[in-house]
């Protein structure tokens, strides 16, 4: 783990505000468009109880690529999460927008086999 970094720590000292809180987990936006990061509600140091719109500051480094390969693994993991998060989203669309998405789905179908015949329309 730590023996596999090859450059020191470099802490820096960043803000942020919290944007979101839920189930346990709170959203930081950070200051300087750096983008958002979310975090377990355990990992936040607060007497408080967390509440949007909060600034919060912490030390970062530098994250670092531990080794040119893909893990193969979390890959899986993600893809296979990917397809439940995206069956889910077509369970809950509406019948109109179940009916767009066939539709759009069979044009791009059509427009297929209108390449594989070199047909230009």
């Amino acid at each position: 783990m730590q023996e596999d970094l090859r450059y020191m720590s470099s802490e820096k000292y960043y803000e942020g505000v919290i944007v979101d809180v839920e189930g346990g987990a709170v959203t930081i936006d950070l200051k300087g468009r750096l983008g958002q990061f979310k975090i377990p509600n355990r990992m936040l140091i607060t007497d408080y109880n967390p509440q949007v719109g909060q600034e919060v500051g912490f030390m970062l480094s530098n994250p670092e690529v531990l080794r040119p390969e893909p893990n193969e693994e979390y890959i899986r993991k993600m893809n296979g999460q990917r397809k439940i998060e995206e069956k889910k989203k077509f369970e809950n669309l509406t019948r109109l927008e179940k009916s767009i998405l066939e539709k759009t789905k069979e044009l791009e179908e059509l427009e297929k086999k209108i390449k594989e015949l070199g047909l230009d329309i």
